[in-house]
């Protein structure tokens, strides 16, 4: 009967820690959506207004192109940092997740 029961406890705790781990990881990839969606504004945005590379883009120039027509939030907490045109978004807290730009 104790083994039995040791071994559902270990079962379960098995099924928790997979759990939080499935979590985290969906999290990360709504990150790398909204980062993806971020940059894409971003980019229309510097096309249609002529933006050189560089140049700073406040964000109310390129939310028009988002859902909402806001900056959307980062699952995880994180914040997302806008930098100048030609460089690609960024999370405050997954961090760099899409290195040299969106892929297709």
């Amino acid at each position: 009967m104790k083994k039995a029961f040791i071994l559902m406890a270990v079962i379960v705790g098995a099924g928790i820690l997979w759990g939080l781990h499935a979590r985290k990881e969906a999290q990360r990839d709504v990150c790398i959506n909204n980062l993806r969606q971020i940059y894409a504004a971003m980019y229309a945005t510097s096309l249609a207004d002529k933006y050189p590379d560089g140049a700073v883009m406040p964000t109310a120039a390129f939310t028009k192109y988002l859902k909402r027509e806001a900056l959307p939030e980062c699952p995880s907490g994180g914040k997302y940092i806008i930098p100048p045109v030609g460089k690609v978004p960024t999370c405050s807290f997954h961090g760099d997740l899409l290195k040299e730009g969106p892929q297709d």
